[in-house]
């Protein structure tokens, strides 16, 4: 039974990393929002008094329409602009603002996933990029790197526990990478972001579960381990340690 829902979600997983190429790319600056710049099919800037506005170049679910985008600064709401151009050009801002339910926080967040069964879908996804990753990452981290990117870049890790041969894995950013803790029943899974497209630096979420459960919970998820391709990054509770081996498109 198990597995036979294990190959559903796989198919649904792959059912969902559709073509960003149909929704007009996005690339937005706010400083007043702690964006420096940051581009996706969807972008969210974020506010810790406002919540998070949400832009596309196009219609979703629970977007209202608003100015055309011509590259010039504008206003959105009470929210200030002061760049933002779409790929294709030409064409009209679409956005909706959510509250923040958790933690708040600033800066921005983009996706290239651009198809959502309805608002709820997509307010949930946001909301998971937002306080469940973005605002969970190191603070000296968010600082650093304002604008997070999730979109279809590969990741490559290499998993080495002491006394066993390497395990490689590799999977989209964003997605769940598991592998078996060695000498245990216990099963881990790792969940790498990239914070830098120049630099290539990648951050991993990890989390234990014993070898009967399925999934992780929400608290079984541990804090984030950051670092550069080929420096040894060391999981929390976990007697494994991870090297970021690559990323590629």
């Amino acid at each position: 039974m198990r597995r036979a829902l294990l190959i559903v979600m796989l198919v649904a997983a792959g059912a969902a990393a559709e073509d960003p190429g149909t929704r007009p790319r996005l690339q937005v600056r706010a400083e007043a929002a702690g964006c420096p710049g940051v581009g996706g099919a969807f972008v969210a800037l974020l506010d810790p008094g406002r919540g998070m506005l949400l832009l596309s170049g196009a219609p979703f679910p629970g977007g209202g329409e608003g100015p055309a985008v011509t590259g010039a600064p504008l206003e959105v709401g009470s929210w200030s602009i002061d760049e933002l151009t779409a790929d294709p050009a030409g064409g009209r801002l679409w956005s909706a603002r959510y509250p923040f339910l958790g933690e708040k926080g600033s800066g921005c967040v983009a996706f290239d996933r651009h198809q959502f069964s309805a608002e709820g879908d997509l307010v949930s996804y946001l909301r998971w990029l937002v306080e469940k990753v973005y605002l969970q990452l190191p603070a000296a981290e968010r600082e650093s790197y304002r604008a997070l990117t999730l979109s279809d870049r590969q990741v490559a890790l290499r998993v080495e526990q002491e006394g066993y041969a390497p395990l490689r894995l590799a999977g989209r950013e964003g997605s769940t990478l598991a592998f078996r803790v060695a000498g245990t029943e216990s099963k881990c899974f790792l969940l790498p972001f990239i914070l830098d497209q120049a630099s290539d630096r990648v951050a991993v979420r990890s989390a234990v579960i014993a070898g009967d459960a399925f999934a992780p919970k929400e608290a079984d998820w541990r804090a984030f381990v950051v670092g550069l391709p080929g420096e040894t990054l060391t999981l929390p509770e976990v007697p494994a340690r991870v090297v970021v081996e690559g990323i590629s498109d």
